[in-house]
């Protein structure tokens, strides 16, 4: 891709040269000095045009060559990279999991977020709103997701313990994307709709070195092997807000299903625990005739966070169901990071 971008950006570069100028003789002498006028100044727009064309495709092509990723066609004002891999599998049935970059052509230090979709979605759900927030300055993550087995799959920590690893893997990648976008590493939002915003629950929550928690809960209980490596052995970026529609944590969700392992049930509830990270910021969108996660679990949490003292608010949709509401996420974001 990227040696494909270099070879047609030296094509359009040298016929930028060519424009205006006939390789026949005779044709420039039957036009004595050439275009005047009006003709001689489209001439020179157009050969501009083609210049800045090929400046162009060459800057995408050193793009794709450094980051291994598929630069894609961008709104004016910003990169855009494609399929980034983050988190290799381990076993089956999880699976390699990429992520894309958006971020502005500036040099920054712009704020990061990190966006994740719903269940079942993919990355490219996420183009507008990530399209809308490095608009307004900021790199933005869209990170796909797949935990492998469900939540309620044998052995039942699977699930679970992709839910740690993966938002992990993430923000490990965002610390090492940082420099290559101008990206603020100080801290990054999380947003997400749906099980993406549960994802971004049990992170944000997590206590530190989870990964080793979960190999002593297992060593002691039994259960779930680790089912993702990341692919950036640095150290994950904070996660300093949390902007999320239609989610909770994943222990509100899943109740009964922990219920059936209670000791599971107790680790995760103790990992995933109101008090760590006491600065978060807890943004919480949420409809209230949501039927796949019920409003009265987002206000229970809601409450919950308040009287631990986090600055915790939930913007009530009314008749609003379980849908992602793009424009009321990225309004928040922006609200959150001050922009």
């Amino acid at each position: 891709m990227a040696l494909y971008a270099l070879r047609v950006a030296r094509i359009v570069l040298a016929r930028s040269v060519l424009v205006g100028a006939s390789p026949n003789p005779r044709a420039r002498a039957h036009r004595g000095d050439g275009r005047t006028g009006s003709g001689r100044k489209e001439v020179e727009v157009h050969r501009r045009r083609l210049q800045r064309w090929a400046a162009g495709l060459a800057v995408s092509a050193l793009l794709v060559g450094c980051t291994g990723g598929d630069a894609s066609t961008a709104p004016t004002g910003i990169r855009e990279i494609r399929d980034v891999l983050y988190a290799k599998a381990l076993v089956p049935p999880a699976q390699d999991i990429k992520l894309d970059v958006y971020a502005p052509t500036g040099a920054g230090p712009w704020p990061m977020v990190i966006y994740m979709p719903g269940g079942g979605q993919k990355k490219d759900t996420g183009i507008t709103i990530a399209r809308k927030l490095a608009e307004r300055g900021t790199v933005v993550l869209v990170a796909d997701h797949y935990h492998g087995a469900s939540m309620e799959d044998p052995p039942l920590g699977t699930g679970s313990r992709a839910l740690f690893e993966e938002p992990d893997c993430a923000l490990r990648m965002a610390r090492e994307l940082a420099p290559d976008y101008g990206g603020d590493p100080a801290g990054v939002t999380w947003t997400g709709f749906s099980f993406g915003g549960v994802i971004g629950f049990e992170i944000a929550l997590a206590d530190a070195d989870t990964e080793k928690q979960w190999d002593a809960f297992v060593a002691d209980h039994g259960g779930a092997a680790q089912q993702y490596e990341c692919v950036s052995q640095k150290a994950p970026v904070p996660v300093s807000a949390l902007v999320v529609t239609g989610s909770v944590r994943a222990i509100d969700v899943w109740r009964d299903t922990y219920a059936t392992d209670p000791a599971l049930g107790d680790f995760v509830g103790e990992t995933v625990r109101i008090g760590n990270n006491p600065d978060l910021v807890v943004r919480m969108i949420h409809g209230t005739a949501d039927e796949e996660v019920p409003y009265a679990l987002a206000e229970e949490l809601a409450g919950q966070l308040r009287d631990a003292g986090y600055d915790a608010e939930l913007t009530t949709l009314e008749g609003g169901n379980h849908t992602s509401n793009t424009e009321v996420m990225a309004a928040t974001v922006l609200e959150v990071l001050g922009r």
